[in-house]
């Protein structure tokens, strides 16, 4: 894909559509008076007032009707929504109007005419979803997308004996891995309430179940929620689903370019793929909200790495998007992306604790730089963990510390 596509692409509510033209328009509000009788007038400067946005965009494709019910729906709901915008950036915008051209001569493609006034900031707060609470109910409504796409997809009818072997194969690779988790940590697990239900069904038998699509599709949604819940570091966890994602995506590309692709197959790796993406939405958030509560939490997580992680998981969204293959995955993927980047500017993130780095100025006592960091040495072990130390007694001069504060 070109540069010049990737750039069109702009959404509101994260409805997709394509733009062709933007227009600014930056205003102020001035009061003219006329005195009886008086020959010249006074103009008065009242200051700016609000920014106008036009939008001129397309909406293609076959389905390009349900694309046009989704954006006027958009466009009607009440109150201020997200413009994600290849010229504008991400606003917070109103929608003042949307006009549509469906052309004859232009088939596949509607022709869409918005404008857009800043929303400012609101004198009387509206109830609304906090933060986490949103990036959760994005991130069902993508899980329900992708898994109605596997419902569809995963069927066994003409398979030949040996392609089902290679289908069993694929989701017992993916289950071993996750059940080898429970040797990393039990404790882990038995502090995981949802796990419990999640760990019987991957000790389900695939020869029984693989012919019902909705109990397979409950042992994969499990198997990725149970590298989420389990007990190891937040940062393991991440790197384990981002590098699970990423397998998945090989494995699909490999069996999609075979001459006698399994469909199942990549049904399979490409919904386990996108789970792998939404729980790793799920730590993140719950990480962010949990450090506002409990900033001394066991497992101790930067914002700066928490914002290279937000990166990279937005940046592994949108390659899932460019290939989606129905609208409904591409939108709640759209969703799901700006609910994360309106987590990044909230309270919840910028309670995390920043990244600080001690250098010691002579050799040392291990226990007296720590003490030199906090004023206490409570947090020994953490310092220990984060920079691979092996119970030192002692640093030398010029050891570089990582801390979190």
């Amino acid at each position: 894909m070109s540069y010049l596509e990737r750039r069109l692409k702009a959404s509101f509510r994260g409805v997709p559509f394509i733009v062709r033209t933007a227009e600014s328009e930056f205003t102020k509000v001035v009061a003219t008076e006329k005195f009886i009788n008086a020959s010249r007038l006074y103009t008065e400067d009242l200051g700016k007032s609000h920014d106008l946005e036009s939008v001129e965009g397309f909406l293609v494709g076959p389905d390009h009707d349900l694309a046009v019910k989704n954006l006027r729906d958009a466009v009607l709901e009440n109150g201020p929504g997200i413009l994600i915008h290849p010229i504008f950036g991400q606003r917070s915008v109103v929608a003042k109007s949307m006009r549509v051209v469906d052309a004859i001569e232009e088939i596949g493609m509607v022709k869409v005419f918005l404008s857009f006034i800043e929303a400012g900031e609101e004198i009387f707060p509206r109830e609304a979803l906090l933060p986490g609470s949103a990036i959760t109910a994005a991130e069902s409504s993508a899980r329900a997308a992708f898994k109605d796409a596997f419902l569809k997809a995963f069927r066994l009818a003409n398979l030949a004996p040996d392609g089902i072997a290679r289908v069993r194969q694929s989701i017992k690779g993916i289950v071993e891995t996750a059940k080898s988790l429970t040797a990393l940590s039990q404790q882990g697990f038995k502090e995981s309430a949802d796990l419990a239900v999640g760990l019987g069904s991957l000790n389900a038998d695939i020869e029984t179940v693989i012919r019902t699509p909705a109990k397979v599709a409950e042992i994969l949604e499990n198997s990725a929620r149970v590298v989420r819940a389990s007990g190891q570091p937040i940062l393991g966890k991440l790197s384990l689903l981002s590098r699970l994602q990423g397998r998945s995506r090989k494995s699909m590309a490999a069996e999609a370019g075979q001459a006698e692709s399994v469909q199942p197959i990549i049904a399979v790796q490409k919904f386990f793929s996108a789970l792998c993406l939404l729980e790793t939405s799920k730590a993140l958030s719950d990480f962010a909200v949990t450090a506002s509560k409990s900033p001394r939490q066991a497992d101790p997580l930067s914002e700066n790495e928490w914002r290279d992680q937000l990166k990279s998981l937005l940046k592994r969204i949108s390659i899932v998007q460019e290939s989606a293959l129905n609208i409904r995955e591409y939108e709640t993927l759209e969703i799901l992306s700006s609910k994360l980047l309106s987590l990044s500017e909230s309270q919840d993130v910028y309670a995390l604790p920043n990244l600080h780095r001690y250098t010691s100025n002579r050799r040392m006592p291990f226990i007296l730089a720590v003490f030199d960091m906090y004023g206490s040495i409570d947090r020994a072990d953490e310092v220990m963990r984060r920079n691979r130390l092996d119970y030192p007694v002692y640093i030398e001069m010029g050891t570089v510390l990582e801390y979190l504060k």
